[in-house]
C-alpha cells in the first residue's frame, strides 16, 4: 500500500505460470510483503497485507528476449491494528478487510539459460476500494495512512521453467 509515508513496499512474489499457447500465459501467485507501520502524533498503526493474484499475459517471444503485456486481478487480505494510542483518541478499529486491485504491466524477460529467465515488470496497481486509516480525538482527526489512488509497480526477478 503505497502512500506518502511508504513510497515503496518490499516483498517476495511466488507464482506459477501456465503457457496456454506460446503467446499466452496464465498466472497465479501470492506475494509475501513486509509489514507497514504508520506513526502519527495520536497513534501508530500496523498493516499486514496478503495479496493473491490471478492474471493473463500476452507474450511476444523474440529469442532470447520475451516482451509482454500483463493484467492481474489481485485480492488483498489486509489486516490492521493500532498500538501506542494517545490519550483521548479513538483508535481505528482493528479489522481485516479485502481490497481488490487491478494491475496492468509491461514485461521484459531475457533467457539466461535454457530454463532460466531474468525479468522486469513495470506497471501500476489500481485499488477499487482505496483505504484511509484515520484516528479521531480531542485534538481533531489524524490520517495515519492514505493509499495513493494509482500506485507504481516494479517487479524484478527470476523465472525458473520446470516443464
Amino acid at each position: 500500500m503505497h502512500s506518502t509515508a511508504h513510497p515503496a513496499v518490499h516483498g517476495v512474489d511466488l507464482g506459477a505460470v501456465f503457457f496456454a499457447h506460446p503467446n499466452v500465459a496464465l498466472r497465479v501467485g501470492y506475494t509475501i510483503l513486509s509489514t507497514i507501520e504508520a506513526h502519527g502524533s495520536s497513534s501508530s498503526l500496523q498493516v499486514d497485507r496478503h495479496p493473491t493474484r490471478l492474471g493473463v499475459a500476452a507474450l511476444l517471444p523474440l529469442d532470447p528476449v520475451v516482451l509482454g503485456l500483463e493484467v492481474d486481478a489481485v485480492l488483498d487480505h489486509t489486516s490492521f491494528r493500532n498500538f501506542h494510542l494517545a490519550e483521548g483518541y479513538v483508535p481505528v478499529e482493528d479489522d481485516d478487510d479485502l481490497v481488490f486491485w487491478l494491475q496492468p504491466s509491461l514485461l521484459v524477460a531475457v533467457t539466461v539459460l535454457q530454463r532460466l529467465r531474468l525479468f522486469v515488470s513495470m506497471g501500476a496497481s489500481v485499488p477499487f476500494n482505496r483505504k484511509r486509516y484515520v484516528t479521531t480525538g480531542s485534538g481533531g482527526q489524524e490520517t495515519l495512512l492514505a493509499a495513493w489512488p494509482v500506485q507504481p509497480l516494479l517487479l524484478a526477478g527470476l523465472v525458473v521453467i520446470l516443464l
